[in-house]
């Protein structure tokens, strides 16, 4: 993973002095406003140059509609993620998560991991019986928010921020190119909180 610094560049600080439209006289103050003007200069570029592609994973592990959901579930948790696309000959036609397997099982889909461990221990939703026809097509999400590669990731962070997913398929055209998830961001901006640090 890329690593991304916020601290004001030369060039940040050159471009804060270029938008002051003044020479200044440094000064303990005037030295703050240049400094505020070159972390603006710096959060500006870093809202637009770190993109979905410098974070996104590319191997995707990809669902079928036709896959019966303990399969699914097994190869979700096989990969140690909570939810991937579902493509059909190629094309995208879906997303499955946790949330779904959650609905599923008669639990809601912001439960979380205890209620589903209390669930099962306590015989209080189903043990799978009866789920050999069901499908991921069956509980998946339809409707699909996906991002474009060259998109900034901050954008993709304010969209996962407003629809409240935490995993948007990253397409390239019609073609699936990778996913960005909330964890991929974090990790991304945190690092840069330790920078700052």
């Amino acid at each position: 993973m890329p690593v991304f610094k916020s601290d004001p560049s030369i060039t940040d600080i050159l471009a804060a002095m270029g938008e002051l439209e003044s020479f200044v006289d440094i000064t303990p103050s005037d030295a703050e406003v240049l400094f505020r003007a070159a972390h603006e200069q710096a959060m500006k570029r870093i809202r637009t140059s770190i993109l979905v592609r410098d974070l996104m994973t590319t191997e995707v592990l990809t669902l079928s509609p036709g896959d019966e959901v303990r399969v699914a579930a097994k190869r979700l948790a096989e990969a140690r993620v909570s939810g991937a696309p579902v493509t059909d000959n190629g094309a995208l036609v879906g997303v499955v998560s946790v949330k779904d397997f959650l609905r599923l099982l008669g639990l809601n889909a912001d439960s979380p991991p205890i209620a589903l461990a209390s669930a099962l221990l306590s015989g209080e939703t189903c043990s799978g019986a009866g789920l050999e026809s069901t499908t991921v097509g069956a509980i998946m999400t339809s409707t699909v928010r996906a991002i474009g590669p060259d998109t900034p990731a901050f954008e993709a962070a304010q969209a996962m921020s407003r629809f409240m997913i935490n995993r948007m398929p990253v397409m390239a055209g019609e073609r699936l190119a990778g996913i960005i998830t909330r964890s991929d961001i974090v990790r991304a901006f945190g690092d840069l909180l330790g920078d700052a640090g």
